[in-house]
């Protein structure tokens, strides 16, 4: 039983639940030797818990809010006891001391950070007590530990951490760092850790035992977590300070209960994104959360593939991440899927810094989202006018104004303090305000120039336009800047999207540069993207100022430094490919840009991710160097081909023979030129599509390239098999057979005997089978060798071996291969062809008389034709062998039904007869069959145990509920084999 003092109570509160499972995480992970919830005693007066770090136990306490202030000062501290705790947990030199909240305690926050940065005591007091605000917040503290001396406040402070974080961020991050050490749903795993914490009272708890109990309950260790996505709110950004915007906070709320999109709107550096990200930190931690920045997800492409990832980490959901990996699927399509889930599981989806002409890709997707929402919704943040002409449902527009005088100066003397400069009476401050407008971004930069000119001096000095006034404060920052300093924040702002630590040394690979970005980060020209990220951030309006400061020379420098970043980065994100080349495009380094571009573009279309390869391409072709690129223009055809978009593909291998640099690209177009010819000529003017396919194969028989030599034989081989040349056919792959056999190419082995398969189809099956096997079994090695090659290959070969063994009544072969059809099929996400594929599996199964498996196969295929609106000869098999399916499966009624829609289907089809023939059982000769007198009959048996009455009453049943099918009612029972068959 818990000891007395509402233990339980305190865990019942939710973030201080979710802070206590994030430290359990630091056990899990070995950070951490133990934790002990709630110690007994005065070990745990005033704190949640400890963890044991080595010999040393760090005391917790966690406190959601301060209720109404909104911060914790020295004094608020002091009233709830927290002081008092630390101070007698501090008396033990080897604890240290650790107080969360979602509100600011600045003043505890600021002296224990600055007590850190110092060696020494003497240092402490004569470098970082110089502002008056901060040395009354000392003094104060000093007091309130029973008048202590200043050293002894200076030591306990070094052992005090100050975390401050918002609920959702602190889930987020809770549910991030769990979901890479277990398999399964992290957001679970994070609820049944918290109840174990609530059981475990009192407890000390070690890695084992944490690991025992999520076991317990389905939570396994993580094998490998070498490629995680880092999903979730990591990307939102957190605010320094956030003040006076409570009106505005309110309207939003508002706005989101009414409206799918909302639109917030603003002057560059006027908060808008720190206002949703204040709003987004407060709502219900159950409500699922994306923040996307639009400087790296600004293409549909790009931001389908991380909402797939999204869906999975989160709610452990692949259907979208399956349906990028299917060429055929159209982006409309993705596109709603997406929308679908984050409707389904009422996400709000966060787009920053959206640009209406940047990102057009992005409207369909936003249309379709103002279309379907009823439960999800979409927060923009932009400078520019966002115009939703085709909205079906209102989109709420709302402007972030500047900060009221009031909060400017609170704002102010946050930085004051922050920075430890001279603090400045309010009428100076209010002065400053009115400068600047009320501009948070320029007033807090107003305060980073005091630091060097008294702000007096400043004011003084600013123009009298206020568009001057901004670009004179940004001058005065940098000019404020050391030469260090300015060079690396100048060369940095080269970089469009958030960056690692890394790209400093990149940049600045001296000594100096890690000293020069604490200086950068002290004077906020470079912020942390948020508290927990690992990537920083330069604000738009530096960034802009930084550019500007470079020569044409220094930029191209520049850029050089960055592509060195991309390059050398572990693990590289599709952005980070684009960003990379990109850069070196800037530096007019056009061989590394083309290498990195065909490396970029070979592990997309490896991965299938065919419009990101259409979307990028499409990108690179605004600029003229890229143009000229054959290989590109290669890739952006294959991307078309798998896309069964045969006349983009061939305009763009006509393209890439245009533009290539050597006659191996140019083989390898002409080689796609002619297969896509050979796909149009599917469709009309086949003679003149076939005609100029085979001149090019034909040239291409004489290359100087033995693969091409072979791959130009194969094809005409091909060509004279749909021609039903195939003496003529046997004859080229035969040929192409003894030259690829010479060189090794097993991948062409593998195709010409398939070709010769299928050229012995009909005059000798046998050999068509020994062929297509040999085929498959170098698919297999090749396969094991290499991994997943041409998957569309592999169905034709599936399917040509399946109509082989059907041929030959060897129907457990063809359903083992049809299955395989059916998987790829469904992988690819072609629908149409998976219809028929399916069908021929249930069929299959039928003539093994398998029926049960039959029937189940069939009702899938025949609810896939219906869905597609594939009427006629499709829906009318489908309904033929079901019925079979189901009669033998002992469900009468059903199957009349389906043989009452066949007929119905089929009635007016000229010389149409009915194929399926009832026969009581008594009256049997023969079991069951199919084909019966040659006339492909399905002949059904009537157990004993009905007769003709049940056969009237379901057709009765059937008609009362499907009035449309009454014409074709009428049914006869055979007596024995007498008559003809007999039309339904």
């Amino acid at each position: 039983m818990p000891l007395p003092g509402g233990a339980a109570n305190k865990f019942g509160n939710r973030y201080e639940g979710i802070w206590t499972v994030r430290c359990m995480l630091d056990v899990m992970a070995a950070r951490a030797g133990s934790i002990r919830l709630e110690p007994p005693g005065a070990d745990g007066d005033g704190v949640e818990f400890w963890l044991k770090i080595g010999d040393s136990l760090q005391y917790h306490q966690v406190k959601r809010q301060n209720s109404p202030s909104g911060n914790w000062t020295i004094a608020d501290l002091g009233s709830k006891g927290i002081l008092e705790h630390f101070w007698n947990k501090l008396q033990n030199p080897l604890s240290s001391c650790v107080f969360v909240s979602t509100n600011s305690a600045f003043q505890f926050e600021e002296l224990s950070g600055r007590s850190r940065c110092a060696k020494l005591f003497t240092e402490f007091k004569r470098d970082f007590l110089k502002a008056e605000f901060v040395h009354d917040a000392f003094t104060e503290l000093c007091a309130r530990w029973n008048n202590c001396s200043e050293q002894e406040t200076f030591s306990a402070l070094q052992r005090i951490e100050v975390e401050t974080i918002g609920e959702r961020t602190l889930r987020s991050t809770a549910e991030r760092e769990l979901g890479i050490l277990i398999d399964g749903s992290a957001a679970n795993a994070v609820d049944v850790l918290a109840q174990f914490a609530l059981n475990k009272i009192h407890h000390e708890l070690s890695a084992d035992d944490i690991w025992k109990h999520l076991e317990n309950r389905g939570f396994f260790r993580r094998q490998s977590t070498k490629n995680e996505p880092v999903i979730g709110d990591y990307g939102r950004p957190t605010p320094l300070y956030f003040v006076g915007r409570a009106e505005i906070l309110d309207e939003l709320a508002k706005a989101i209960k009414h409206n799918s999109i909302i639109v917030v709107g603003g002057l560059a550096g006027i908060g808008k994104t720190y206002l949703v990200s204040r709003y987004v930190e407060n709502i219900d931690v159950n409500r699922a959360v994306l923040w996307l920045d639009c400087g790296t997800y600004g293409q549909i492409e790009g931001a389908l593939v991380h909402f797939a990832e999204f869906f999975s980490y989160k709610f452990g959901d692949e259907t979208l991440s399956r349906l990028l990996r299917r060429p055929l699927n159209s982006v409309d399509g993705r596109i709603k899927v997406a929308v679908s889930l984050f409707e389904k599981y009422q996400c709000i989806l966060v787009w920053d810094s959206f640009d209406p002409e940047t990102h057009k890709t992005l409207f369909p997707f936003l249309q379709e989202c103002n279309r379907i929402f009823r439960e999800g919704r979409i927060l923009i943040t932009s400078r520019t006018s966002v115009n939703f002409t085709t909205a079906i449902n209102p989109v709420y527009r709302l402007v972030v104004p500047p900060l009221s005088q009031e909060s400017g100066i609170e704002l102010m003397r946050y930085y004051i303090i922050r920075l430890g400069v001279e603090n400045y009476p309010d009428e100076i401050l209010a002065q400053a305000h009115e400068r600047v407008d009320g501009h948070p971004y320029f007033l807090r930069t107003l305060i980073v120039l005091s630091e060097t000119f008294p702000l007096l001096d400043i004011l003084k000095s600013l123009p009298q336009f206020k568009l001057q006034i901004q670009n004179y404060i940004q001058e005065q920052v940098f000019n404020q800047l050391n030469e260090v300093d300015r060079t690396l924040i100048s060369r940095l702002s080269v970089l469009r999207v958030p960056f690692t630590l890394a790209a400093i040394r990149s940049f600045y690979d001296t000594s100096e540069a890690t000293t020069s970005l604490d200086n950068l980060l002290r004077k906020f020209l470079i912020t942390r993207q948020t508290r927990i990220s690992s990537f920083y951030e330069i604000h738009d309006l530096v960034r802009e100022y930084g550019l500007s400061q470079l020569t044409s020379e220094q930029t191209q420098h520049a850029h050089i430094q960055a592509a060195d970043y991309y390059e050398t980065l572990d693990q590289k994100t599709y952005r980070d490919g684009m960003e990379l080349v990109d850069h070196l495009l800037e530096a007019k380094l056009q061989s590394r840009a083309k290498n990195a571009t065909e490396h970029l573009l070979g592990v997309a279309i490896h991965e299938g991710r065919f419009d990101l390869v259409i979307e990028y391409t499409s990108h690179l072709f605004e600029n003229k160097q890229t143009q000229s690129w054959g290989t590109v223009h290669f890739a952006r055809g294959r991307a078309f081909r798998m896309k069964e978009k045969e006349s983009d593909a061939l305009k763009s291998y006509e393209n890439a023979l245009a533009q290539a640099g050597d006659d191996h690209l140019a083989e390898k177009a002409k080689a796609e030129i002619a297969s896509m010819l050979v796909k149009l000529g599917r469709n009309d003017n086949r003679k003149k599509y076939i005609s100029r396919a085979k001149k090019i194969y034909y040239a291409l028989t004489y290359s100087k390239n033995i693969e091409m030599q072979v791959l130009g034989l194969t094809s005409l081989g091909f060509i004279s098999i749909k021609g039903k040349h195939k003496t003529k056919a046997i004859s080229q792959l035969s040929k192409a057979l003894e030259i690829a056999e010479k060189a090794q190419l097993k991948r062409r082995i593998r195709e010409i005997h398939y070709g010769l398969g299928m050229a012995y189809a009909d005059n000798n099956p046998q050999k068509a089978i020994q062929y297509l096997e040999r085929a498959l079994a170098l698919r297999q090695e090749i396969h094991s060798q290499y991994g997943e090659q041409d998957i569309e290959a592999d169905y034709y070969l599936f399917d040509a071996l399946a109509k082989a063994y059907r041929n030959q009544k060897r129907f457990d072969d063809a359903v083992r291969v049809s299955h395989e059809c059916v998987s790829i099929d469904k992988k690819l996400g072609i629908s149409e062809r998976l219809a028929h594929s399916l069908f021929q599996l249930g069929k299959d199964y039928c003539l093994l008389k398998k029926y049960d498996m039959a029937k189940d196969v069939l009702e899938e295929s025949l609810t896939l034709v219906k869905r597609l609106e594939l009427h006629g000869e499709p829906e009318a098999v489908a309904l033929e062998w079901l019925a079979t399916a189901l009669w033998h499966s002992q469900l009468f009624e059903m199957a009349i039904e389906s043989i009452l829609e066949y007929v119905f289907l089929n009635q007016h089809r000229k010389g149409f007869f009915g194929k399926h023939v009832v026969i009581r059982e008594v009256d049997s000769i023969n079991d069951s069959r199919v084909d019966f007198r040659g006339l492909s009959i399905h002949l059904l048996i009537l157990p004993s145990a009905y007769d003709l009455d049940d056969l009237q009453q379901w057709t009765e049943r059937i008609v009362s509920r499907r009035p449309e099918l009454a014409s074709v009612k009428a049914m006869l029972l055979h007596k024995g084999l007498r008559e003809q068959s007999i039309k339904l």
